[in-house]
């Protein structure tokens, strides 16, 4: 059963955010049935299942549903940009671009359009109207601009770096980061050049910061800080699924009934 009230106090000062008193106390519970959810920089939490889609208000009050079953099972949804969502449909290797209430803008691109030859991960990039794709195939990181035309289009991964199992990527504060599964996190500048490694053995997710990576392993929260080069570990009350979402300070952790939400203190 989870606690309610959970307090854990630690002073991470440099280790962490370079404040003193660090401490995560948990404010409410959403329910959702998946852990494939996400949440937008106002707040609002998406989750889906398949190929129909649910949005909360930040109270957690339902708002809607969706359904999406025209495009198919959905793999991923970005929705960094509140107002224009990126959704990722796999077996069909495509994309579509859909307002806040999941009505596209346009028709969703296939990604042979765009000679990809097999996406297994796409996010946005924190440009405007930008977006990254891991095509598989090729082993390679590709952005694109809002016209469909290649910005960045970097070399063979797996033969540059040993890339083995890229299982998630995500553009924050000018850094693309692509977490190996169950071997760390290599990090990119925004024209694909690899700037740093970050060993994590058994990471299959992250959310990040200006200064750290976060993930959960052990049951606890764990970072790892840029500027110190230090981890650290925030104890939790029980363990959740790997998959967590990061707002504004505010940490939304999935125990497969509901979604919590912790905020930093």
């Amino acid at each position: 059963m989870h606690q309610r009230t959970f307090l854990t106090a630690l002073f991470l000062g440099l280790f962490c955010f370079g404040f003193g008193q660090i401490s995560l106390e948990h404010s409410r519970s959403f329910a959702a049935k998946s852990v494939h959810f996400r949440v937008d920089p106002l707040g609002y939490i998406v989750w889906y299942n398949h190929d129909v889609v649910y949005k909360l208000d930040t109270t957690g009050i339902h708002i809607f549903q969706q359904s999406l079953k025209a495009y198919g099972d959905i793999r991923d949804i970005d929705v960094i940009s509140p107002m224009k969502y990126l959704v990722f449909f796999q077996d069909q290797q495509a994309l579509g671009f859909f307002d806040n209430t999941f009505t596209p803008y346009q028709q969703r691109t296939r990604l042979n359009d765009l000679d990809i030859s097999y996406a297994t991960l796409v996010c946005y990039s924190m440009q405007f109207d930008r977006f990254w794709i891991y095509d598989q195939d090729n082993s390679k990181l590709i952005q694109f601009n809002s016209e469909g035309k290649k910005s960045v289009d970097t070399e063979n991964l797996n033969g540059l770096i040993g890339l083995n199992d890229p299982c998630q990527m995500l553009e924050r504060f000018g850094l693309l980061y692509l977490v190996d599964e169950g071997r760390g996190v290599y990090i990119f500048d925004i024209f694909g050049a690899l700037v740093n490694f970050v060993p994590i053995p058994g990471v299959r997710w992250i959310q990040a910061d200006e200064n750290n990576i976060y993930y959960l392993e052990n049951q606890q929260l764990s970072g790892y800080n840029f500027k110190t080069k230090s981890k650290f570990h925030i104890p939790l009350s029980q363990n959740y699924k790997p998959v967590f979402q990061m707002n504004k300070g505010k940490f939304y952790l999935y125990d497969a009934e509901q979604i919590h939400l912790f905020e930093m203190r």
